[in-house]
């Protein structure tokens, strides 16, 4: 985040939490998958960097004058093809 001064490269992370999992099969994820809470409690524990307010106030900034009409609109859903009797 080039525009904050002082922001560390790989401060932000975005770990994925699934609270009612019994089991999850991963391997090789890019990003931190938990198995509930607690497992994300643990780990921001383990994680006590903290932004300063004069970087919180800047990100808002940033985030509140974002110009979105510069991002691409996902392209639409394509139509299932639905196969004659026939075709089977």
């Amino acid at each position: 985040m080039p525009q904050v001064s002082g922001f560390p490269e790989n401060f932000i992370f975005a770990p994925v939490v699934f609270p009612v999992a019994k089991w999850i099969g991963i391997t090789n994820c890019s990003v931190p998958v938990l198995q509930g809470f607690q497992e994300l409690t643990q780990m921001l524990q383990q994680y006590p960097k903290c932004l300063t307010n004069e970087q919180v106030l800047i990100i808002s900034k940033l985030v509140e004058n974002c110009d979105i009409s510069d991002i691409p609109k996902p392209s639409a859903k394509p139509k299932p093809i639905l196969l004659k009797p026939s075709d089977q």
